[in-house]
């Protein structure tokens, strides 16, 4: 498919036409016949479904209306957004394979049934719905029908197609393997055929706001387009260009960009990279959907079970990072939740994991065992005034990962469980199993097993392998064995030949599990104390910013942890030097002065440069706002996200580097290439250390670098900056 297809129109007599709505012959004045009345009921009724989001009744309806000019162009949005975001709905929940597919499938039959009637002139065009059915296709997987759809509306008139199409259709074109290439020149066709107010020249990455202290009230920027290329880039590996895409969105907008251009970089980027890009949206005050969240918490949290890397510093930097990012998130005007809590809680119970804790000596593990403890409940009385409680995934977490350590935690963290009102799950009870199996009670997990079987029993149901797992292989460490055999006898005609074999085949089975590599490790003691205490100080700082309960923080007055590590503290480049280049790349300054440096990169755009007042001329009447929602003032917004993103441009350049040398060492050892890295960067913990809320307290405090820099360092300095940014003096 060629992306660069021609933009001829065809003539309004070769398109077929629809009788519009307004043609329709019934008249408010005239008495509605018989068929028009069940035309009119027919098109309530279908209203009625798109709104009650009922997908199978707005197909079935959608099939049986006759006369489809009944209802307007935005009807035909209403149902296709309908049919997009129902496709969204399904992503997360189906995990089935073949039922998603089959769901995929008919919300595609649907989409190019949708497609058809619109090329027919059944139904008026409407660009927002195209957008949807563009992005439905990239969504399901239909890739091929959204590329036809996408060439045919190529070629129609300007009432199908402005800059939101056409940044829909590249995002589909990314993901379906087009060259960056084609849609770089696809998205200088969009500026071209639609070059607006200076379009052009204000999405390109070294155009000037006209006045950086206030809201840009240009109308017409089509940031969507901003996003569509920002998304081929980020899928095909140009990350600077990328990153610049961001950093123009930041410039023009720096408290309302889409969360979507955040989610992209947490999906595509390492780790180190995509919370600091979450920490610019929450300092601005930008809303980001929980889903967004989740992603990040989830990212975070795997770090500590998949043991990639080897630190021991790694637990306390995940759990730290999730805080400071729970507190920028609510202090941003979102809302905490129980899914965001009990991430939080399962991740400092994952503190039972670090290295050496379990083959420690009992006084050790007891001076370690009593600050995470204290943490939780700190962190579940924070939640309590917050209005928000965890669900029992955290406990079930807590009893898994904490209880190897005491019997009586597991008992604690059931009590408080049952004090919220949650119920144990056959997760919860499968956890008892294997903390009783670690602390080697027979007991406990005997009566824990007549529990499993009596709730199975209860749901009309028998145990399941999982359960069966979980008992043997802690009967094995409990010297319970027999006991397991009787009862594998005991439930034997209920189950199925296979069932009987597999559970059979563990019970004969004489591996003894993976060895314990953990006893060889000896615990790294004062680490250990030292970050659980940094830990418990930056919940200190949580609580106390949080007691007020705003619904946005006042971050202009606080220090923001908008790293994962602690920053490098040699050498520092004073603020004054980095404001002076600041102010020359962001105001105008006479064409032969030091600000003269020239353009680079894919997004380079030889346009007229609109003067401030022209800007200001075309601006919509309105007050601008100066502040963002967290009380920042918008120049000085722009201001640190043009430094944060100056930083984010050396991380991922080195971060693509070290990429690329693991790609060549894999090809070179004759193995399968590395994927996507997310845990890049993150081994320089050990040189910097963690960072979180209450090293920001310190940080507060510190006066600017006062250094002076000899020329050479600034030239250097100056010179490192252009050239991430793709600039030359």
């Amino acid at each position: 498919m060629d992306a660069r297809a021609g933009l001829c129109s065809p003539s309004e007599s070769t398109r077929p036409r629809r009788q519009k709505a307004r043609d329709f012959p019934f008249r408010a004045t005239q008495e509605a016949d018989e068929p028009t009345k069940a035309l009119l009921r027919q098109r309530e009724d279908l209203r009625h479904a798109v709104a009650d989001s009922s997908i199978k009744d707005v197909v079935r309806l959608y099939d049986e209306l006759e006369d489809k000019s009944i209802f307007n162009r935005h009807d035909f949005r209403l149902i296709v957004q309908c049919l997009h975001q129902h496709c969204r709905r399904l992503n997360p929940y189906l995990a089935d394979p073949k039922r998603h597919r089959e769901e995929t499938d008919t919300l595609a039959t649907f989409g190019e049934r949708l497609v058809e009637d619109l090329k027919q002139g059944i139904v008026e065009p409407n660009k927002l719905a195209h957008v949807h059915l563009l992005g439905l296709f990239k969504e399901i997987g239909h890739r091929d029908s959204g590329g036809n759809f996408w060439e045919w509306l190529q070629a129609q008139d300007d009432s199908f197609i402005d800059h939101d199409v056409y940044g829909a259709a590249i995002e589909l074109l990314a993901v379906s393997g087009t060259p960056l290439t084609d849609l770089e020149e696809l998205y200088q066709e969009a500026l071209t055929r639609f070059p607006g107010n200076f379009v052009a020249y204000h999405l390109s990455p070294n155009a000037i706001v006209p006045n950086r202290e206030e809201a840009v009230r240009l109308p017409g920027i089509p940031i969507s387009l901003l996003q569509g290329i920002l998304t081929a880039r980020l899928l095909h590996g140009d990350t600077r260009n990328a990153y610049l895409a961001l950093d123009t969105a930041l410039r023009l907008y720096p408290d309302q960009v889409p969360s979507r251009f955040f989610t992209l970089f947490v999906e595509e980027r390492p780790l180190i990279e995509a919370y600091t890009v979450v920490a610019i949206a929450c300092r601005a005050g930008i809303y980001l959907p929980g889903s967004l969240m989740k992603k990040c918490q989830s990212a975070l949290r795997a770090h500590q079970g998949l043991g990639k890397l080897p630190s021991a510093l790694i637990h306390p930097m995940i759990v730290r990072a999730q805080l400071s990012l729970l507190h920028m998130y609510r202090g941003a005007g979102n809302v905490f939740t129980t899914n965001m809590l009990s991430e939080l809680i399962m991740s400092v119970s994952s503190l039972g994991l670090v290295k050496g804790l379990r083959a420690a000596p009992e006084s050790q593990r007891r001076q370690c065992l009593a600050p995470i403890v204290r943490i939780i409940r700190h962190i579940l009385t924070i939640a309590a005034r917050l209005g928000v409680r965890p669900g029992i995934a955290a406990f079930n977490r807590i009893i898994n990962e904490l209880g190897p350590y005491s019997k009586e935690l597991v008992g604690r963290a059931l009590a408080d469980a049952k004090g919220m009102g949650l119920e144990p799950t056959h997760v919860t009870r499968r956890s008892i199993m294997v903390a009783a199996g670690k602390l080697g009670d027979g007991e406990m997990l005997m009566a824990t097993w007549r529990l499993v079987v009596q709730a199975r029993n209860n749901a009309d149901q028998k145990p399941d392998l999982v359960d069966w797992a979980c008992f043997i292989i802690s009967a094995r460490d409990t010297k319970c064995f027999a006991f397991a055999r009787q009862e594998f006898e005991a439930h034997r005609q209920t189950m199925s030949p296979e069932e009987q074999h597999r559970i059979d085949s563990m019970l004969e089975s004489k591996d003894e599990g993976l060895p314990d590599f953990d006893s060889l490790r000896a615990l790294d003691l004062e680490t250990m104390l030292s970050q659980l205490s940094a830990l418990q100080n930056d919940l200190h700082v949580f609580d106390e910013r949080t007691k007020d309960c705003p619904v946005h923080q006042d971050f202009s007055s606080q220090k923001l942890p908008m790293t994962m590590l602690r920053p490098e503290s040699g050498n520092p480049v004073p603020d004054k030097v980095q404001r002076t280049l600041y102010d020359e790349l962001t105001t105008e300054q006479p064409k032969t002065g030091p600000a003269d440096l020239g353009h680079s990169g894919t997004e380079s755009i030889e346009q007229p440069q609109p003067t401030a007042e022209a800007a200001l001329s075309a601006a919509p009447i309105g007050a601008p706002h100066r502040k963002s929602p967290t009380n920042i003032p918008l120049g000085t917004l722009r201001y640190e996200n043009w430094k944060t993103m100056n930083w984010l441009l050396e991380q991922s350049a080195a971060n693509d580097r070290e990429h690329h040398r693991l790609v060549d060492e894999a090809i070179a050892a004759g193995t399968a290439p590395p994927a996507h890295n997310a845990s890049l960067g993150l081994n320089r913990v050990n040189d910097l250390g963690t960072y979180g809320l209450s090293d920001t307290m310190g940080d507060e405090r510190k006066p600017d670098s006062q250094r002076a820099m000899s020329e050479e360092e600034v030239k250097a300095w100056r010179e490192k900056v252009l050239a991430l940014r793709g600039r030359t003096v």
